[in-house]
């Protein structure tokens, strides 16, 4: 286990976990639509980030990507 977040914890405080990619069921909970249509933005964004040039994981999509593109947050913002 990490000695930061042992540290954390043991002290009471909760170590928050920032997710990095989203799966159908985050985008679900997040966008508040159905598993099928979760899945069809997936393979949308997957697309997009293929074109240009990245790598992708099927059935699962940036974080940061998703915020940029249903919510027009960058990466420089968020932070």
């Amino acid at each position: 286990m990490n000695e930061s977040v042992a540290t954390s914890q043991q002290k009471g405080r909760c170590a928050e976990v920032v997710k990095q990619v989203y799966g159908a069921k985050d985008l679900q909970e997040l966008l508040g639509v159905s598993e099928s249509k979760a899945y069809q933005y997936i393979r949308i964004m997957n697309a997009e980030l293929q074109e240009k040039g990245f790598l992708t994981v099927r059935g699962k999509v940036p974080a940061a990507y998703v915020k940029e593109r249903f919510f027009g947050v960058t990466a420089d913002e968020s932070a």
